[in-house]
């Protein structure tokens, strides 16, 4: 299993784009890894690179008055949870790697096109926040 970049991906923000390329290419190093220290570098790799990535989110939500901050962040929470729990079974070398997919699956697959389309929506949507980014 592997993902690949769509377009139906794009959101339209250039810097958000670029960075969920990166992360698609994560998950799919992440997928690939095998053995216990190949996949805690590549657990830790992804944990790094998604909060700076939804801290980037975070900082134009808040900068803009983005009236689903809370819920959104709530989301970015609890992905980062899960990706901790991952960490920790990997760890603990009890990691079902169908969990791995499922995670990755759902925060490319869904999380992207559904969620941060909307944020991607929101920032389009106003000549001034357009002209700001």
């Amino acid at each position: 299993m592997s993902f690949e970049w769509d377009e139906k991906f794009r959101i339209g923000e250039n810097a958000i784009d670029h960075q969920h390329q990166v992360l698609i290419r994560l998950a799919n190093e992440f997928l690939a890894a095998t053995g216990r220290p190949a996949l805690e570098r590549c657990v830790q790799q992804l944990l790094e690179y998604t909060r700076n990535h939804f801290e980037y989110e975070e900082i134009l939500m808040r900068r803009f008055n983005y009236a689903e901050y809370e819920a959104h962040a709530q989301a970015h929470a609890e992905l980062l949870a899960r990706l901790e729990k991952l960490s920790h079974r990997i760890s603990n070398d009890s990691l079902d790697k169908m969990e791995l997919e499922l995670f990755l699956r759902y925060m490319t697959v869904i999380h992207i096109p559904q969620v941060d389309s909307k944020l991607a929506e929101f920032l389009g949507s106003d000549e001034t926040i357009r002209g700001s980014l």
